[in-house]
């Protein structure tokens, strides 16, 4: 085990799980560049709630780090269990998993 993952695992930092419930993933893929992205939505800490109380939504700017800068901006909307019930893109698609690949 590094030192880093000495330290998230004092703080209570987790590593990316197949097994960790707290988070989303999401995949998408530039619509300019065709670069591949992931990042993680904290299912605890990143969710805010809607107008209304009747669910949480997030919003999140993805950039690639290779061969463009064009922003994909990714809205997840989720119920008042945190289980995604719509997702929109702009600027990209969205992929499965699979298609994802580290460049």
């Amino acid at each position: 085990m590094g030192l880093w993952d000495k330290i998230r695992q004092t703080l209570g930092g987790r590593r990316a799980e197949a097994g960790d419930v707290s988070a989303y993933w999401v995949y998408v893929r530039c619509g300019k560049c065709g670069e591949t992205i992931r990042t993680r939505v904290d299912l605890r800490n990143d969710l805010s709630l809607q107008e209304g109380g009747e669910g949480y939504f997030t919003h999140k700017t993805l950039i690639g780090r290779k061969r463009c800068f064009n922003p994909v901006e990714v809205y997840l909307y989720f119920d008042a269990n945190r289980q995604l019930v719509e997702r929109v893109i702009e600027g990209g698609t969205f992929i499965d998993p699979s298609e994802y690949r580290e460049d």
